[in-house]
């Protein structure tokens, strides 16, 4: 009889993929900006630099119909926004005794947070980052001296949308720096179960929307200069898009083992590479992305400085 001894050689095999999905799970939790914009994600390899073309819908328009006249077919033009997937960015761990980290749940967990976390930030940073693409005319600065100021601010930043013809009925969020969403937290009118239908805001530190935008809180905000300007943004869905791809599995047979871990729901792959390390004379996990952004539609993004 056969019996099968749980050591790092048999259990180096399992650490990946445990590993990968922890921090899938960290990273669709910590992403704010990355799940409200349109992504595009193809389970087909890439390699970094490749470009990818994503269609954007022509428009359409109401024809009058009268009676006894036949339909207004109509062909609306479409175009294409090209995606660069420029951002490669990667987590290498060393694991000096991998069977000690299977039989740690804990350490399994927090090394896949850990990755997860850092890979999110490099994603949210690089779509932050879009800020400064924006058109000038899109631009409004918030005016924080009263609760009053503060609420016209974010009508006026509504309005270019609406202006613009950004669906009304599409939903609207909000990209704050912490600083700007605290001021929001110590506005009565913002916070009170009162004006907000109940619910205690204070308590669950999630504000309801404001003027119809849902508001979210990131550090990864933009700043610059000094005093710091941050640049936050009000959006649709449809202002930005974050294309995702896999990156290839060339490693395989040739001293690696190489998997993809991946997740339709939040757009994203993980590549994961594990190998023996003779240097070091340990097992060595690198967990990696292959990604880029761009704008989709100008029209439906507002900067809102604050």
């Amino acid at each position: 009889m056969t019996v099968d001894v749980l050591n790092n050689t048999t259990n180096a095999k399992i650490i990946p993929t445990i590993i990968a999905n922890n921090a899938l799970g960290a990273f669709a939790s910590y992403m704010n900006l990355a799940k409200t914009v349109s992504r595009d994600f193809d389970f087909t390899p890439a390699t970094q630099g490749a470009s990818i073309k994503i269609p954007r819908r022509g428009a359409l328009e109401a024809k009058a119909k009268t009676a006894g006249n036949e339909v207004t077919p109509q062909n609306p033009t479409m175009d294409d926004v090209t995606v660069t997937l420029n951002q490669h960015y990667e987590v290498t761990l060393i694991i000096d005794d991998v069977t000690k980290v299977l039989q740690n749940q804990d350490i399994q967990i927090g090394y896949g947070e850990d990755a997860g976390i850092a890979l999110a930030e490099q994603v949210e940073g690089a779509l932050a980052a879009l800020y400064a693409s924006i058109p000038n005319d899109q631009t409004g600065a918030l005016t924080t001296s009263t609760s009053d100021t503060i609420i016209s601010s974010f009508l006026a930043a509504r309005q270019m949308l609406v202006e613009q013809k950004v669906p009304l009925m599409a939903p609207k969020f909000g990209y704050f720096h912490p600083s700007l969403y605290t001021k929001l937290l110590g506005i009565q009118r913002f916070t009170s179960a009162a004006d907000l239908g109940g619910g205690n805001v204070i308590t669950s530190g999630k504000l309801a929307p404001i003027a119809g935008i849902q508001p979210f809180e990131s550090q990864m905000v933009v700043s610059t200069g000094s005093p710091a300007t941050y640049h936050n943004m009000i959006y649709t869905k449809n202002a930005l898009v974050l294309a995702s791809r896999p990156l290839p599995l060339d490693g395989n047979g040739l001293g690696a083992s190489q998997s993809i871990v991946q997740n339709s729901d939040i757009g994203m792959g993980l590549r994961t590479t594990m190998a023996y390390d003779a240097k070091l004379q340990a097992m060595q996990l690198t967990l990696d992305i292959l990604f880029g952004v761009a704008f989709n539609d100008e029209r439906c993004i507002v900067e809102l400085t604050s």
